[in-house]
C-alpha cells in the first residue's frame, strides 16, 4: 500500500531505581494536595494550640526528606550542596502552591505561619537526610 507507514510503538521501561526514588515523592505530594483539599468544616479541632503548625511541619519534613532522597539518588548530577539547595527550593515552591491552593477551598485560607512551618519542615528534613547521606559515606571507625 502506497503512502502507508508502519509505526512501531515503543514500550516505556522505567528504571526501577527511578521508580523507587520518585514514586514516593509523587505519592506524598498527592497526599499533601488531598489533605489541603479538605474543607475547613471537615477538619477536627483537637483543642491543642499549635497542632496545625506541627502537622504542617511534619507533613513537609517528610516531603523534604523524600524529595532530597530522590534528588540525591536520581536527580541532576550536580554538587551535593546544590542538590540540597535545589531540593529545598523545589519543596518550598510546592509549599507555596499548597498554601495558595487552600484559598480555593471553602473555609480554608493561606496562612504565612503555615507556610513558615512547611518551610521549616522542608529544611530540617533535607538537612537530616544530608546528615544521613554524609554519615553513610564516612567509613572511619
Amino acid at each position: 500500500m502506497a503512502g502507508v507507514r508502519s509505526t512501531k510503538v515503543k514500550s516505556i521501561k522505567l528504571n526501577p531505581s527511578y521508580i523507587r526514588y520518585w514514586v514516593p515523592v509523587a505519592v506524598w505530594a498527592a497526599i499533601i494536595f488531598y489533605t489541603s483539599s479538605v474543607p475547613a468544616v471537615n477538619i477536627p479541632d483537637l483543642g491543642i494550640v499549635g497542632t496545625d503548625k506541627f502537622a504542617h511541619f511534619l507533613e513537609f519534613l517528610v516531603f523534604g526528606i523524600l524529595l532530597t532522597r530522590a534528588m540525591l539518588g536520581q536527580g541532576p548530577k550536580i554538587s551535593l550542596s546544590w542538590t540540597i539547595v535545589l531540593s529545598i527550593i523545589i519543596a518550598i515552591f510546592y509549599a507555596a502552591i499548597d498554601e495558595w491552593h487552600q484559598v480555593l477551598i471553602p473555609g480554608r485560607q493561606a496562612d504565612i505561619l503555615d507556610f513558615l512551618a512547611d518551610a521549616a519542615g522542608i529544611v530540617v528534613g533535607s538537612l537530616l537526610l544530608l546528615r544521613r547521606h554524609l554519615g553513610a559515606k564516612d567509613t572511619t571507625v
